[in-house]
């Protein structure tokens, strides 16, 4: 949370671009810290912050399994629908 809240400075003083690529820090920021939350909505809104779409979480893919990445995919797979019903753009 803390990155996105440096982010979320960084953007309103600079024109850098940011992209998020781990949805699952949006829905958690969204909990959390609702204030945030907001201004990150605003600026992804704006183009300031792009999402990329694909992942939820970033598999660990160092692990000698499998599993891991199927079960990034299901749960991926399981929350698309009410990602793309936020509101927000993805890309």
């Amino acid at each position: 949370m803390l990155v996105l809240k440096e982010v979320a400075e960084l953007v309103e003083k600079t024109d850098f671009k940011f992209l998020v690529e781990q949805t699952y820090l949006l829905e958690e920021m969204e909990k959390r810290c609702p204030e945030l939350y907001t201004k990150i909505a605003r600026h992804i809104t704006n183009g300031d912050i792009e999402i990329a779409d694909g992942k939820y979480l970033m598999a660990d893919t160092m692990l000698p399994e499998g599993e891991t990445l199927i079960r990034e995919i299901i749960t991926w797979m399981a929350r698309d629908t009410r990602r793309r019903n936020s509101g927000l753009m993805f890309r």
